[in-house]
């Protein structure tokens, strides 16, 4: 695992974005500068950006999390205030490289297993940071922000999707990286799903019942509104998305 040198921004107006209940960093892996913020104590875990983000993206988030967590949230390497290396891509931005960019960053601060949590340009790092660094992700949450884009257009909801899952023991199978993620339905940690419309509902599992809440926008939080849904021994319809 490559090893990160590690420093801290103190200043009261960082020029490494807006300000915040969190706290601005840099580390320099394999003599890349990576800037991140970083809230919170507790198991660590760390939040990575899409396309054309940057860490910013998570701040509605990143204080909800840092109250059971130690958030670390970087901008990877050629995005906003990280380094930005006058390589080809294909040998300073694969996602191999980046990913251990991440790794070092983990090390540096000490960490020995950490949650990673990615979507769109992030989810490429995640992918092969926990197949190539398994001892060091015990979590992998990869998620899609906005499942039915196309949708937008004809007024029809759009939503988010997401899974859990525990990565198996041992060592990750770099000729088979896809059948880990592969596992059978009852063996996620949890799964759920938003759905965005005239209102906003929450629905989720972990194993004990799938429940449904809806967002009470005037207190800013998620009321339960059905509990123990199930689907209907029979019913008059059927449908399947291929």
């Amino acid at each position: 695992m490559p090893e990160a040198a590690l420093g801290t921004v103190n200043t009261p107006t960082s020029p490494y974005g807006p300000g915040g209940p969190w706290s601005h960093h840099f580390a320099v892996v394999k003599g890349v500068r990576l800037h991140y913020v970083r809230q919170g104590a507790g198991f660590p875990v760390i939040l990575l950006h899409g396309w054309p983000g940057f860490w910013y993206e998570w701040a509605p988030v990143i204080p909800a999390l840092a109250q059971h967590h130690d958030v670390i949230v970087p901008d990877l390497r050629g995005f906003a205030y990280s380094d930005k290396p006058d390589l080809p891509p294909e040998e300073g931005y694969n996602r191999s490289v980046v990913a251990a960019d991440i790794a070092g960053l983990a090390g540096g601060l000490g960490f020995r297993h950490v949650a990673v949590v990615a979507h769109d340009i992030g989810a490429t790092v995640a992918q092969p940071l926990a197949r190539e660094q398994p001892e060091l992700v015990a979590y992998l949450v990869l998620f899609d922000p906005l499942d039915g884009s196309s949708n937008i257009d004809v007024n029809v909801s759009v939503g988010t999707i997401f899974s859990i899952l525990r990565r198996p023991p041992g060592p990750w199978d770099q000729e088979d990286p896809v059948t880990p993620l592969l596992q059978p339905g009852v063996q996620q940690v949890a799964a759920g799903y938003v759905v965005y419309g005239s209102s906003t509902v929450l629905t989720y599992t972990t194993g004990n019942g799938v429940h449904m809440f809806t967002l009470d926008p005037d207190i800013g939080a998620f009321v339960l509104c059905n509990e123990d849904v199930a689907m209907p021994s029979a019913g008059k319809t059927y449908s399947v998305n291929e």
